[in-house]
């Protein structure tokens, strides 16, 4: 939620490509290059709608060890959340010796969190 000040609502920004765009169109402004700026506020909403929630709040803000599933690929992989930095998920899945990184991911079902924490204890002594 912004901030407000005299001047307005303050959005903090701390999407480095976000922040790149907003000084361009700065410098365009500063030169009236109306052109430069509207094809700059096209990039960025195009951005911001591919990459940013619009307004809204995740239905669902994984925390550190809750289950998750990527559903990025077809059939849904579920793993232990070890990071999450608000738009892409960290899970450790048992039997997988890379970490997996997703954007697309929602709350393991109960069935799908018994499944891994079993697995888990499978693997008990061995390393991951």
């Amino acid at each position: 939620m912004p901030h407000t000040s005299a001047i307005g609502s303050i959005h903090y920004v701390d999407c480095d490509e976000c922040v790149s765009l907003l000084e361009a169109r700065g410098r365009c402004r500063a030169r009236s290059d109306g052109a430069g700026v509207r094809r700059i506020d096209a990039d960025l909403e195009a951005h911001c709608a591919e990459r940013h929630a619009q307004g809204e709040a995740p239905k669902w803000a994984p925390r550190l060890d809750d289950f998750a599933a990527d559903t990025s690929v077809g059939r849904p992989v579920v793993g232990q959340v070890i990071g999450w930095d608000g738009a892409e998920v960290i899970l450790r899945v048992p039997g997988e010796d890379e970490l997996r990184h997703s954007a697309t991911f929602r709350q393991a079902t109960v069935a799908e969190e018994v499944s891994v924490k079993n697995a888990f204890l499978n693997r008990r002594g061995r390393a991951w």
